[in-house]
């Protein structure tokens, strides 16, 4: 997380066991947020999704 705290827009990538990682800050508080692949008829990920204000992540922070 250093080096994502370091940069201006608070994200990056990362090498990780031959992959790669996407971190990123937000407001939302720590832990996992849903993530949805869309794949193109090659079955490769054209778009990402990730879900950090859905309603149940929402009621999980509010009950913290």
């Amino acid at each position: 997380m250093r080096d994502v705290r370091a940069t201006r827009m608070e994200s990056g990538v990362n090498d990780l066991a031959g992959g790669s990682l996407c971190m990123f800050m937000t407001t939302w508080g720590n832990g996992g947020f849903p993530v949805e692949a869309d794949l193109g008829a090659d079955r490769q990920i054209i778009r990402l999704r990730i879900e950090t204000g859905c309603a149940e992540l929402v009621a999980r922070q509010r009950d913290m």
